[in-house]
């Protein structure tokens, strides 16, 4: 992430650190300081007493991992050349399929080579062929709505990337508790 954002999530989680309704602790603590010298040392401490339901914390998983793709002021110039210059669109629309003016210009050096009143000789270049191959093998590669958020629930990653989705960080989280708590069992029974 950014540094513009992590300053931007560090400022809110401060006002929602000093909101009453959220940590209690906090204006405890606020108000034994106040009569008190405060030590500059002191930090708050950001726990909300309510946490967010698991479908509002998918989502936030979701928006984190796609944070990435965020424009921000310092990647903007940077997503404004992607989308308008590097961006190599094949097709305009599904009814008006276009082919781009690279393969129409080296289709029509192929028709002027080949024979008038015979089949060609040559074999098409290899980088056609290839390219062809590729175009129909992706069939297999391209997921519906349905497939992408079934693929999802069974390997609690998102959109093939890697990313784990909520539920999985969350068995990850029991799994590493589990680990702490039986690490101090261990400890106190060797050292009691």
């Amino acid at each position: 992430m950014s540094s513009a954002t992590t300053q931007a999530l560090r400022t809110s989680f401060r006002r929602i650190a000093s909101c009453r309704r959220y940590n209690s602790s906090f204006s405890a603590s606020a108000s034994a300081s106040s009569s008190s010298s405060s030590s500059p040392s002191s930090k708050l401490d950001v726990r909300p007493k309510s946490e967010l339901p698991a479908d509002k914390m998918r989502i936030l998983v979701e928006l984190y991992h796609q944070s990435e793709k965020f424009i921000t002021k310092e990647n903007l110039s940077e997503a404004i050349d992607q989308a308008f210059i590097y961006a190599h669109v094949e097709k305009t629309s599904q009814l008006n399929p276009e082919t781009p003016f690279a393969a129409l210009e080296t289709e029509v050096m192929y028709h002027r080579q080949s024979p008038k009143f015979a089949p060609p000789n040559e074999v098409r270049p290899i980088s056609q062929s290839a390219d062809a191959d590729v175009k129909n093998r992706d069939w297999c590669f391209q997921r519906g709505p349905r497939e992408a958020a079934i693929m999802s629930t069974l390997y609690g990653v998102a959109d093939g990337n890697g990313l784990p989705h909520y539920d999985a960080l969350l068995d990850g989280y029991k799994a590493v508790k589990a680990d702490i708590e039986q690490e101090e069992e261990q400890g106190r029974s060797e050292s009691g």
